[in-house]
């Protein structure tokens, strides 16, 4: 969130007047928009995106091996946070041996959480479709294929107090013995 980006507690777009850049507007604009479309362009020249992908695994599960309560982006459950519920989406916490140890809260001014929600509810939307074109497909496919397998009752969702969130079984590896 640029609203929030600071160096060394300066606010970005001040350091970057002290700086002599002006027209951080635009290349604020200019970084958004790469980060966006950065998976098409990784996909035009790999076939795919799975490399970038283990590597966001493999340093999730460096910070939970390692215990070293990092901060990073991990897909965690919204209870009511910026007004978004029942959604995963990827937001700051610190990952230790405990997987999702905190959330970490971050300051959005309104147009960024106007934008968080929006996207909230595309993945909410893409998510219902998904869910429908599976259960017409398992329908179809029910009387040649074996009984789906029951989710692991080890796994569960713990919501912490901050902000509503809660943490994902995926990366809650204390569950697991």
């Amino acid at each position: 969130a640029w609203s929030s980006a600071n160096i060394s507690g300066i606010p970005l777009q001040d350091f970057c007047r002290m700086r002599g850049h002006y027209h951080h507007d635009e290349t604020m604009e200019a970084i958004a928009q790469s980060v966006k479309n950065s998976a098409y362009e990784i996909i035009s020249k790999k076939s795919a995106t799975y490399y970038g992908i283990a590597m966001s695994v493999r340093r999730i599960c460096e910070c939970i091996v390692r215990n070293e309560r990092s901060i990073l982006p991990v897909s965690t459950m919204l209870h009511g946070c910026y007004g978004i519920r029942d959604i995963c989406l990827s937001m700051p916490a610190i990952v230790g041996q405990e997987g999702i140890e905190t959330p970490v809260p971050i300051s959005l001014n309104a147009e960024e959480q106007e934008k968080l929600r929006f996207s909230a509810q595309t993945l909410r939307e893409i998510a219902a479709g998904t869910a429908a074109g599976f259960a017409a497909s398992s329908a179809r496919n029910r009387s040649s294929s074996p009984a789906p397998v029951a989710p692991s009752s080890s796994a569960r969702i713990t919501v912490s107090p901050v902000c509503g969130f809660a943490s994902s079984p995926a990366v809650e590896l204390r569950n697991r013995k």
